[in-house]
């Protein structure tokens, strides 16, 4: 949303492996929570049937839309646009090979408002996941820096930047009992979710 509002016009996409999944968790659940707590005069109109939400912020409408990469067809509407931003949602859960073909498509000039006609938003990839295993294209990519197809270092290493979010990191935002549970999982459980 905030790089939205720095372009009126742009487009932005948030991808995850099923439609289903994204528009259930980000659409039903995570960006209207976001509006509400954080950008509470922004207006968000549902698209459903073209799989976009309307984004009226302070300076004008951006779009968001949600794709899912499991069918030809979804790929294919996703395929037909430029975006300044895509996140790529669970990424454990998406192939690599969609990923490199959706990214193809951050592409999208658009001027930031208020600079002048050569300052343009600068396009991002996001990549968020829960841990997964070290074999993981993600991980060979932003953490061992190498391509996950060649297992070469990789050129231009330092656009790949992670961080870790620790449960506890975030303990303002969860309940206390999720952090008890989460604390006293077995060893294995514990180190992918409570270690991090």
């Amino acid at each position: 949303m905030e790089r939205g509002f720095a372009a009126p016009g742009s487009r932005h996409a948030i991808l995850r492996f099923r439609w289903n999944a994204v528009r259930a968790s980000i659409w039903l659940d995570t960006l209207p929570k976001v509006a509400r707590l954080c950008y509470p005069n922004a207006t968000l109109i549902d698209h459903v049937r073209d799989n976009y939400v309307e984004v009226i912020g302070p300076h004008g409408p951006c779009e968001i839309w949600l794709g899912g990469l499991d069918e030809k067809e979804r790929v294919d509407k996703i395929l037909g646009q430029e975006y300044a931003t895509i996140l790529f949602n669970e990424v454990s859960q998406i192939a690599y090979g969609s990923v490199l073909t959706a990214r193809t498509r951050l592409a999208e000039k658009i001027p930031v408002i208020g600079s002048n006609q050569y300052a343009f938003l600068p396009i991002r990839g996001y990549y968020d996941l829960n841990p997964t295993g070290k074999r993981h294209w993600s991980n060979l990519q932003f953490i061992e820096h190498v391509d996950p197809v060649t297992r070469r270092p990789l050129p231009n290493a330092d656009n790949f930047k992670y961080m870790f979010i620790p449960p506890e990191s975030n303990a303002q935002n969860l309940p206390a009992e999720t952090l008890e549970e989460l604390e006293q999982l077995p060893p294995r459980q514990r180190k992918r979710f409570w270690l991090v």
